[in-house]
């Protein structure tokens, strides 16, 4: 306890819990010394984090001895088997035992170089309630001088990060468990190709139940996405923003599927509507400048003329041929998109510099599950339904599909054409 002539409260001015027990703490029994000789640096610095709502935490000597505040508990946990209250005025090589050699040479570069540190969502696993729990931290270490100039000790700010963590780390879970379930679904329905209707019935089924966890998961995901941009937290926002791609990406395949099911139950229909080709193909090279940063989109001679077809369909077809021109071309590359007018019909192409497809391929990249031989190496990802859809969709047009090459590794080009409105 502190000597009578000490008068802490001249000291320590914060109320709570940690205030009271820095106030009646034997000081003078650490190399730290009793609260009338610390420096005021550290005087400051106690009572400033004392009177914080955020978690804190000081190490200060040669010793590390410790201080910290009423936020910093839940931290450190308050039942029988925790770090606290022992863990104020202990020295921290004593108190983070199972740590002390993965923090120590922070602490040390922070000393010497007088720089702060700070690092996002580090897995350091303390023991807290009897166990060694795994726990993510963000934190900074930030020096505080001594009466000389000196770094004297390091003022700690830092939050901790597990439940964000391990809600990423669900979302991961969920968006690979359902890749794997849907590989594997999927799979086992192209074998026997001759049970035609089992497979379309199967994989309408497999779709549907999907739709209904990639939808939940969506919500949750958009709900993160405002919560997150109302924290301003960057780093939650820029990684919800990336799963939310990945369901996308999940979402557009199940889709795909659903709408094989629904062409070949003869369930889809072609809604036609007279529309500006021109226009559409500036929409769809706008939306891919906004979203991809890897490729140089670019709309050459545009059509003007007004198509008479299902906007919605015919852009999925465009979107489709980019999308593949992009998966199959190295970053930096240009991909082409022309229209013209050729026998009164309108001609759309995507012209990509990437891997090619070989004599062989030509006539097969537009079949149903068949993948040309780059992705099925490995090196691109899809299931082979995106160009027989788009087949698909033209042909109800009464329109015509194919593929046209140069030399394999340079490039290719992907075309259909559509009777032009009259």
């Amino acid at each position: 306890m502190q000597p009578a002539t000490e008068q802490p409260y001249l000291y320590i001015f914060a109320k709570g819990e940690m205030a009271d027990r820095t106030r009646l703490f034997a000081w003078e029994d650490t190399p730290v010394g009793p609260i009338s000789s610390w420096p005021p640096s550290l005087l400051i610095t106690v009572n400033q984090i004392l009177d914080s709502s955020f978690p804190m935490f000081i190490w200060w000597g040669d010793d590390f001895i410790q201080f910290y505040n009423d936020a910093y508990l839940e931290i450190l946990g308050d039942d029988n088997d925790s770090k606290h209250p022992k863990a104020l005025g202990q020295k921290g090589e004593e108190c983070w035992q199972e740590i002390w050699g993965l923090i120590y040479p922070l602490l040390g570069q922070v000393l010497i170089t007088a720089q702060p540190l700070y690092l996002e969502d580090q897995l350091i696993p303390i023991y807290r309630k009897g166990i060694l729990d795994q726990v993510y931290w963000t934190f900074s270490y930030n020096i505080i001088r001594n009466n000389s100039g000196e770094a004297g000790g390091i003022l700690v700010i830092c939050s901790e990060t597990t439940k964000k963590m391990v809600f990423q780390q669900e979302i991961v879970n969920q968006l690979t468990d359902s890749n794997l379930r849907f590989e594997s679904l999927i799979n086992e329905a192209t074998v026997g190709k001759e049970e035609e209707q089992r497979k379309n019935d199967f994989i309408n089924m497999v779709s549907h139940e999907l739709k209904t966890p990639i939808t939940s998961l969506s919500a949750y995901l958009q709900l993160l996405e405002i919560k997150a941009k109302k924290k301003d937290d960057t780093f939650i926002s820029i990684a919800v923003e990336k799963a939310i791609i990945q369901v996308k990406k999940m979402t557009a395949l199940i889709n795909g599927f659903l709408n094989i099911s629904r062409l070949e139950s003869g369930k889809i229909q072609i809604d036609r509507e007279k529309f500006d080709m021109a226009v559409l193909l500036q929409e769809i090279e706008d939306e891919f400048t906004a979203t991809i940063s890897s490729h140089i989109i670019k709309v050459t001679t545009p059509c003007e003329n007004m198509v008479y077809a299902d906007r919605e369909k015919i852009s999925q077809v465009i979107n489709n041929f980019i999308t593949n021109a992009i998966k199959y071309s190295p970053a930096g590359t240009a991909v082409e998109v022309s229209c013209v007018m050729v026998d009164d019909m309108f001609q759309v192409s995507v012209k990509d510099e990437g891997t090619g497809i070989s004599d062989n391929e030509k006539d097969k990249v537009f079949e149903r599950f068949y993948r040309a031989a780059t992705a099925v190496s490995g090196l691109v990802s899809g299931f082979g339904i995106g160009l027989y859809l788009c087949a698909e969709i033209i042909q109800r047009h009464q329109g015509q599909i194919w593929v046209e090459n140069n030399l394999p590794g340079k490039g290719s080009v992907f075309y259909f054409r559509l009777p032009a409105y009259t």
